[in-house]
């Protein structure tokens, strides 16, 4: 099955109070686009529920996916997203905010100058420190692709990083990849290069 080492099985996804909030809000027009006899064509039937802890996460159906996985033409697609699409909606106001981040892990937690996020990735460099995420996720098809040509991670996911946390911390992501491979920053690049020009 094309979605048994994606994203859209191998995770419980948690919801914040926000995605259950928004996610009730589209389910009359995610409901017109799932097939007939999918649980949630029932109104009554909820695509949430809580744990032990009484925290709100998806529901999976039968399969152990993802109840907003739908397959055409050989891929799979996400409802929710295909909605927002068709509707003209926001797809990062309405789909859950760890499908929207997907594959960066945000993690936040309590440090001497306040609040600090540690932003990373699911993958085999991080295998062990998320739940569940013991082996296979290397086998996820979005994390396999190593082309140089595209864009580093945190780049191609700034814009939903930036709504969630501000420009400020994609500045520190870029400032702490330009140290990691040696770059100069930006505005000593700028200086550089005026340099050149000017023979110096």
């Amino acid at each position: 099955m094309l979605a048994d080492r994606s994203c859209c099985a191998r995770y419980r996804i948690e919801l914040t109070r926000a995605d259950r909030v928004h996610l009730s809000a589209i389910m009359p027009a995610v409901r017109r686009r799932l097939p007939a006899g999918h649980r949630l064509r029932d109104r009554k039937e909820m695509p949430f529920q809580l744990d032990p802890d009484y925290r709100a996460t998806l529901i999976e159906d039968e399969r152990g996916l993802c109840p907003f996985v739908l397959y055409e033409r050989g891929r799979s697609v996400c409802a929710i997203h295909r909605t927002c699409e068709e509707e003209g909606l926001d797809v990062w106001t309405f789909k859950p905010l760890s499908c929207s981040l997907w594959p960066i892990a945000t993690i936040e937690y309590p440090a001497s100058r306040g609040q600090r996020v540690l932003v990373t990735s699911y993958g085999l460099e991080t295998r062990g420190l998320f739940a569940g995420d013991e082996e296979g996720t290397d086998l996820c098809a979005c994390l396999l692709d190593q082309d140089a040509r595209h864009p580093p991670l945190f780049e191609a996911q700034g814009p939903i990083l930036t709504r969630i946390y501000g420009a400020a911390v994609l500045r520190q992501l870029r400032a702490v990849a330009r140290a990691g491979t040696g770059d100069p920053p930006a505005s000593r690049r700028a200086t550089t290069a005026d340099r050149r020009r000017r023979g110096g």
